[in-house]
């Protein structure tokens, strides 16, 4: 039997770009192309492993492979994230390849190759479209923002959530909470202990209920905020809040619901 090395990592590298990217469409992680496209070229190469080498050492490599994707793809995620997105990119893998089993049988073997290719473009695009289609109709999964101070922005990525009722007890403005690894990057301790600084930020203490008791965050007022909506920039008016832990499923913090125009 033939092997043809170029054939098989083209193909390859096809259907493992199109994997990841539906992986990360379906549960809105943060992607990144070129991290895309390098996840897709290690699992390539890493799938040549079982025919090079077939022992037992080949049976552990293989679940390695999506998990090494993963990382390349989306870089460090918590636990439970890494495994919808393992199980997730599994599934995805064995229904591509069923598909491509039955039609390799039914088709005519000249024809095959161009109508699969065809076929998983196809399917790829219209998975692409029907999933970001439902994220924007919903308005509920998560919600783009840009924060800026100081002349720099930062984008962030939030769950957004109608349970989210923080508001600020002075004016009564909704208070958008971001994970402390991100409130910290953007507004570092030192710079909220300053007296000019905190009054230029017009720095708060929110009182906060959660199911441990009440405490206090510090939130500040961001030199511009807005939100991404049907690919349009709007404006928010809201303060920006240090949560007290990071545990958001994978993303930034939390919006809330009511912010939404």
């Amino acid at each position: 039997m033939k092997f043809y090395l170029d054939i098989y990592l083209i193909v390859n590298f096809t259907m493992d770009f199109f994997l990841v990217c539906l992986t990360g469409r379906v549960l809105h992680m943060k992607t990144n192309p070129l991290r895309l496209v390098l996840s897709a070229l290690c699992g390539a190469f890493l799938a040549l492993t079982p025919i090079f080498i077939q022992n037992t050492a080949a049976l552990f490599l293989r679940p390695l492979i999506p998990a090494v994707m993963l990382f390349i793809s989306f870089g460090k995620i918590k636990m439970i994230v890494f495994l919808k997105a393992y199980l997730m990119l599994l599934g995805f893998s064995f229904a591509t390849g069923g598909v491509y089993c039955a039609a390799a049988e039914l088709l005519p073997i000249t024809q095959s190759p161009k109508i699969l290719f065809a076929g998983s473009f196809l399917i790829f695009f219209f998975c692409y479209w029907f999933f970001d289609l439902m994220s924007i109709s919903s308005d509920t999964d998560y919600v783009d923002i840009t924060v800026k101070k100081d002349g720099n922005e930062k984008k962030l990525r939030l769950m957004c959530d109608s349970g989210c009722l923080v508001k600020e007890p002075i004016g009564g403005l909704p208070v958008i909470l971001l994970s402390p690894k991100v409130f910290d990057e953007f507004y570092p301790p030192e710079s909220l202990f300053d007296l000019s600084s905190a009054i230029r930020l017009k720095k708060r203490m929110v009182p906060i209920h959660t199911a441990g008791g009440n405490s206090l965050i510090c939130a500040v007022m961001p030199e511009k905020l807005s939100y991404i909506r049907n690919n349009k920039p709007h404006s928010c008016n809201a303060l920006v809040g240090r949560a007290q832990s990071d545990s958001f499923s994978g993303f930034d913090g939390i919006f809330p619901k009511s912010l939404l125009k």
